[in-house]
């Protein structure tokens, strides 16, 4: 699969001397800071429509950002709030067909959010269930599991991200492997194992800096009935790396994406530039979903990819489209008839 390689670009003014210049000094920092910030919040938006449903939203470095607003196909707004770094923060309203208020919450982040409106529900609060970071992915209860799909998505090199700072994700993952800890999938399914010497012939056909041009995931998002929310659960990653022909990219393997990998990137911190909105953390990174992707697969009869359902490039940029915020969309939908009075 050919994969873009992506890379973003990022002074400091400094001058004194007494009152003056002081003053001088202070109004080019501060013009300084001012363009750096503009750089750094430069958003783009956004407009899908396709059968029956408009949505506008805006992104900011790969990650949905801003205001969001869906609408009905009667032109009544459905839903409003807004993104930061891909997940729903303040105040969310859902409306109905009529434009009548269905529910409120108010967001912390997008896994910590308190419902205002309407009250009369028991859990009204994310609290009683978030915090152990693990629980969203391993303790799954099938019973309380009301819709899902499967997605695969590719993550692109981002250079200020934790996922891809010193290729360290990456020399760790190779570490484990040899050292046995975890299994390497000949493909998503992990049925077939590769063995170290697999991987380390693969290793011989890349870049001999290694160089990961990014990373595959393979996921479910299913909605939670009990929790009253989307959650998106990873299965399994694989590290791509570029050939040694530079056009051409490599799979290293799929890994299992279990508490074994993720115990040890919990242990992986980097602190990227101020400005750039990443956590510190790698796995932190991977739970907030602080990640620019794109959705190249999804579960269907045929096992096929989006290109392969939709050979034409403009069908398929809106397919792609679609599938980014389906999900947003399918909970503000199912929200609407579980609240309605």
């Amino acid at each position: 699969m050919g994969v873009i390689n992506r890379i973003a670009q990022q002074g400091r003014i400094f001058s004194g001397a007494r009152h003056y210049i002081h003053m001088r000094s202070f109004i080019i920092i501060a013009l300084g800071v001012g363009l750096l910030s503009f750089t750094y919040s430069e958003i783009t938006r956004y407009v899908f429509r396709q059968d029956g449903l408009h949505v506008e939203y805006g992104k900011e470095h790969g990650l949905l950002t801003s205001k969001y607003v869906s609408y009905w196909p009667n032109g009544k707004k459905k839903a409003e709030g807004e993104m930061r770094g891909n997940m729903r923060y303040g105040e969310w309203h859902v409306y109905d067909t009529s434009g009548a208020l269905a529910t409120a919450r108010a967001y912390e982040t997008g896994y910590a959010w308190t419902q205002l409106y309407p009250i009369e529900f028991d859990q009204t609060s994310s609290r009683g269930w978030f915090g152990d970071r693990f629980s969203l992915i391993v303790e799954i209860k099938p019973d309380s599991v009301i819709h899902s799909v499967r997605l695969w998505r590719f993550i692109p090199y981002v250079q200020n991200s934790p996922i891809f700072a010193k290729n360290a994700l990456l020399d760790t993952i190779i570490a484990m492997t040899h050292r046995d800890e975890i299994v390497v999938g000949e493909d998503d399914e992990l049925i077939r194992r590769s063995t170290f010497s697999d991987v380390n012939d693969r290793l011989e056909r890349c870049n001999p800096q290694h160089q990961v041009v990014g990373y595959k995931l393979k996921e479910d998002w299913y909605y939670d009935a009990k929790k009253r929310m989307g959650i998106y659960g990873i299965i399994a990653i694989c590290p791509v790396l570029m050939a040694k022909n530079s056009r051409d990219s490599i799979d290293l393997g799929w890994l299992a994406y279990d508490k074994v990998l993720r115990n040890k990137m919990a242990t992986m911190f980097y602190v990227p530039p101020v400005m750039s909105g990443y956590p510190a953390g790698v796995e932190q990174t991977f739970f907030l979903r602080c990640f620019e992707s794109e959705v190249y697969q999804y579960s269907n009869v045929g096992f096929k990819t989006i290109a392969q359902l939709y050979p034409d490039p403009a069908e398929r940029k809106t397919e792609i489209q679609r599938m980014e915020i389906q999900q947003l969309e399918w909970e503000h939908d199912f929200w609407v008839r579980e609240y309605a009075h």
